[in-house]
């Protein structure tokens, strides 16, 4: 009996330093980068700078796979069909959470996905015209209170991050307002600029050549501190709000992955984010405005509280 006993002790083992062994070369084969967006847009930009860098880290391939299309929903679903193996990783942003409190999907990125890690985290500004009889965001806010749905912001993707950004920052402020949506951020630029819409939120990068050819005016920061871009422009801070919602860029694995993948992965990105040609590309782009990485169990937390904020938003 205990001969038996011992064998069966032994088989286990075996299996159990089988398995170690295999994860212990992972990975052993190229690891793709599903990109739920069009080729040259942001996502895919930030996705192919990191490639690089996590190759490096892995030390094999990375592969960028563009899969568009619903407003990154199809992406998603692309990647909870593929194994959970941890060759797979998704590109995730705030779009995917939005879709997944809206249910606008059978995935649901906190039910078929494991976080490992937000890597970047952008800042919005609100903007006028430079025509605009605004010249400081506390008039415009004095104005907006006085009256409510007159203050017109230009979007994109109602139902999506803009709408949802942009009437938090309303309910931040105690102000109603009407959220004009536009096909894409450059038909919301030249509604503003032609008068047609009051103002816009957008990232620092999307309109600083507008800004800096006079013919915008930054009003407010939507962050704890001003930025060194546009020094004389307050944040939010200054007005008395704490939280500041922006896009972020963030990395998941399938649920069930194995947890020696996830730990080869989020040592690895974590790596690849204190690369060089990564940190150059963040600061060329202003990626660096504020800190974006952090690692998957504490940003797993922020992400819980804007789905409760964005919940509220969508009621």
């Amino acid at each position: 009996m205990r001969g038996k006993v011992g064998l069966m002790v032994l088989a286990v083992l075996l299996v159990l330093s089988c398995a170690i062994s295999a994860y212990a070369k992972f990975p052993e084969r190229p690891v793709t980068i599903v990109v739920p967006f069009g080729v040259g847009g942001g996502a895919d930009t930030f996705a192919r700078a990191l490639q690089g860098p996590l190759s490096r880290a892995l030390g094999v391939p990375v592969v960028i796979v563009n899969v568009e299309g619903g407003g990154g929903l199809k992406g998603m679903i692309y990647a909870a069909q593929q194994p959970a193996d941890g060759y797979t990783l998704f590109l995730f942003t705030t779009s995917h959470l939005i879709a997944s409190i809206l249910k606008r999907a059978d995935v649901d990125l906190f039910k078929d996905f494991e976080i490992l890690a937000r890597l970047q985290h952008d800042i919005s500004v609100l903007w006028v015209s430079s025509d605009s009889k605004f010249k400081t965001f506390k008039e415009l806010i004095d104005w907006a209170k006085k009256n409510p749905y007159a203050l017109t912001v230009a979007g994109t993707s109602p139902l999506g991050f803009d709408e949802f950004r942009d009437r938090y920052f309303a309910k931040q402020f105690d102000i109603k307002i009407t959220f004009v949506p536009f096909e894409s951020s450059s038909q919301a630029k030249t509604a503003v600029l032609g008068g047609f819409v009051i103002s816009h939120m957008e990232e620092p990068l999307a309109i600083k050549g507008i800004i800096d050819s006079g013919k915008g005016r930054v009003l407010v920061v939507m962050w704890k501190e001003r930025l060194p871009l546009w020094p004389d422009v307050p944040c939010v801070k200054e007005f008395g709000v704490e939280d500041y919602v922006g896009v972020f860029r963030a990395i998941a694995v399938k649920k069930g992955t194995p947890p020696e993948a996830i730990e080869v992965l989020s040592k690895a990105i974590e790596k690849a984010v204190q690369d060089p040609e990564y940190i150059e590309f963040n600061k060329r782009t202003m990626g660096d405005l504020r800190p974006g990485y952090l690692p998957g169990p504490q940003f797993l937390e922020e992400l819980k509280k804007e789905r409760v904020a964005y919940e509220e938003i969508a009621k």
